[in-house]
């Protein structure tokens, strides 16, 4: 114990030599003491850093695809991405689902009626995933493929682009289904194929997957089609109302809690 303290000219006694002296905590980690394990810990790590030391930088990917082909997956929750990949200081967090059809999937939304994908983009660790309200920015995220996913039945299908080549929403917004042409549909009729639309108008925004009837679709236009199945979430028209999943959604509907993700 006396090799323990020091001198300490404030006061008639000695102190204990604190653990934190040398400034442990990098990353402007507030140092906190331990006097009694002679040990300290790092609080108030800034963003994306963790450890003891807040030394441990973050786990960054382009999207969760990327983290997952590099072999850095951890299992399904909150990852940092930053599509651009360049200083990471426009980096976000963002829920990985890493097992549902072999994984990579970036969630973009819960819902269980309208939604803006757009400009919604921040997460929100009150709203996690799975929660109506969760978020975060799928505007950058290169995809061929995009999954909806039922929490009521916990069903999950995706869609898959014929031709590979990957696309963003950002560059996207309001073109017609055209533009990217057939997708073929895994958990949902092969009776059909399918059609994508990525929009951001006053009636319609967020994705919107329905069966191809030899008619392209449009945000505003859906081809009067009230056979195939679709995949939305809800219009601002009463007439569309509601959420649908692997159902005609020409029609109003109840609202139903589904989540999509892009990979």
């Amino acid at each position: 114990m006396p090799n323990e303290l020091i001198h300490n000219p404030m006061f008639h006694h000695f102190s204990k030599k604190s653990p934190c002296i040398n400034d442990p905590c990098i990353n402007k980690g507030k140092c906190v003491a331990k006097f009694k394990d002679g040990d300290y810990y790092c609080s108030w790590c800034p963003r994306f850093y963790n450890g003891k030391d807040c030394k441990t930088g973050p786990l960054i990917g382009k999207n969760c695809l990327d983290i997952k082909e590099r072999g850095l997956s951890q299992g399904d929750g909150m990852y940092c991405l930053d599509p651009d990949g360049a200083s990471h200081s426009n980096a976000y967090l963002a829920y990985c689902d890493m097992t549902s059809h072999n994984g990579g999937w970036t969630m973009c939304y819960t819902t269980d009626e309208y939604v803006k994908p757009r400009t919604e983009v921040t997460y929100n660790a009150s709203i996690p995933y799975g929660t109506v309200g969760y978020r975060t920015n799928c505007n950058n995220i290169s995809f061929t493929e995009i999954m909806f996913l039922d929490h009521q039945t916990l069903a999950k299908v995706y869609f898959k682009r014929r031709t590979n080549q990957s696309i963003t929403a950002s560059l996207n917004y309001g073109n017609n289904a055209s533009t990217y042409g057939l997708w073929n549909g895994v958990g949902v009729s092969d009776a059909y194929l399918y059609q994508l639309l990525i929009c951001d108008t006053s009636f319609y925004s967020g994705f919107l997957v329905s069966g191809y009837t030899n008619c392209y679709t449009e945000c505003e236009n859906w081809c009067g089609d009230h056979v195939s199945p679709y995949f939305r979430t809800a219009t601002t028209s009463l007439h569309y109302s509601g959420v649908a999943f692997n159902t005609n959604g020409a029609r109003p509907l109840n609202k139903s809690v589904i989540s999509v993700g892009l990979r």
